[in-house]
């Protein structure tokens, strides 16, 4: 199992870029370019939404004190690649959990 870890350049004005790692625990964790403090989601808490020329990554993180929601307006090349690394890291993490029972 790795951390997969990606830069992406948003679909804002001015453009900004994130730093997205998924870690195959079932989180996401998203640092924007001036930006304090990161975002994290559990899988199961991101969705992906297409409007016209984007994807909105989609996270609602909830934890005891704390309710953090959160978009990034995307390119659909990126949105997919980003599916595709959280898919493969829920399936790593499964496989894992299989063996280890």
């Amino acid at each position: 199992m790795s951390i997969h870890s990606r830069s992406y350049i948003l679909n804002t004005t001015p453009a900004r870029q994130a730093h997205v790692r998924v870690i195959p625990n079932g989180n996401v964790m998203v640092h924007i370019a001036d930006e304090e403090s990161p975002h994290l989601a559990e899988f199961d808490e991101v969705t992906f939404q297409r409007k016209g020329k984007i994807t909105q990554l989609l996270a609602e993180h909830i934890e005891p004190g704390k309710h953090d929601n959160w978009a990034l307006p995307l390119n659909h090349g990126d949105a997919n690649e980003l599916a595709t690394l959280i898919d493969q890291a829920q399936e790593e993490f499964e496989i894992l959990m299989r063996d280890l029972s």
